[in-house]
């Protein structure tokens, strides 16, 4: 098995060497594509880091009975009573002297309304919901941004990929007439647009790294964010390879 897979490898990098200017070609037009994509990717997590942070610091106004009750909590702010009166006065109006229970600003968390001593918790679900569907919302267009990338990837893998299996019908032919299968006519030039794939990864990550050095920014790029470049890339070539012969 080891060795069909070296076979099919240096079948894979003869054709690329056979076509190493088209092929680079099609490398640095996919690494200029997948700039894009990077930078894309890149502003996704930090905008849903921001919305996270958002959410994660959603804060919640609470009527307590003494301050035992507060034992635990993030506590933001605690309102003395003359502001309690001031806050409730505009907006019921004149509350006269009636008792007004103690009220506090804290950071929200699950089952803060069953803490002993609290009596009420009061949350500001409106920004909560907001910055929920916003998340959701950027996700889903960036889902579709992804699928238009993997398109356009496609399209350009496939002509180059078409225009190899162009060059090689002769030896396709010849192939075919002596018994060989569909997939071992198809798996050297998978492996080749593999080489594609790797060299367009490679030349993106360089010219990524030179774009940082230029403008003095940080030029680390999280592992899950590459990651996730690397596999629309090697999905889009191999998908590209396989629909082309």
């Amino acid at each position: 098995m080891f060795d069909v897979i070296v076979f099919f490898l240096k079948e894979g990098f003869l054709i690329f060497r056979k076509n190493w200017k088209q092929s680079f070609a099609v490398a640095f037009v996919i690494a200029l594509i997948a700039q894009i994509l990077l930078g894309f990717e890149l502003s996704v997590e930090e905008l849903k880091r921001k919305l996270d942070i958002a959410l994660s610091e959603d804060e919640a106004v609470i009527w307590f009975e003494d301050e035992s009750a507060l034992k635990g909590l993030d506590v933001r702010k605690v309102f003395a009573p003359d502001e309690v009166r001031k806050m409730l006065g505009d907006l019921i109006g004149d509350i006269g002297d009636v008792a007004l229970p103690r009220v506090a600003l804290v950071k929200w968390r699950e089952g803060l309304d069953r803490v002993e001593g609290i009596r009420a918790v009061y949350r500001d679900t409106a920004k909560r919901v907001f910055f929920s569907k916003l998340r959701q919302l950027f996700l889903k267009y960036a889902l579709v941004f992804r699928i238009l990338f993997i398109a356009v990837v496609m399209i350009i893998a496939f002509i180059q990929i078409r225009i190899s299996v162009f060059a090689h019908a002769t030896e396709i032919e010849i192939m075919r007439l002596v018994g060989a299968t569909e997939w071992f006519i198809k798996w050297p030039f998978v492996f080749y647009a593999f080489f594609v794939a790797v060299t367009s990864i490679l030349i993106s990550v360089l010219m990524w790294m030179g774009v940082a050095t230029a403008f003095d920014f940080s030029f680390v790029i999280p592992v899950k964010v590459l990651a996730r470049v690397c596999v629309v890339i090697l999905f889009s070539t191999f998908v590209s390879a396989l629909l082309s012969v």
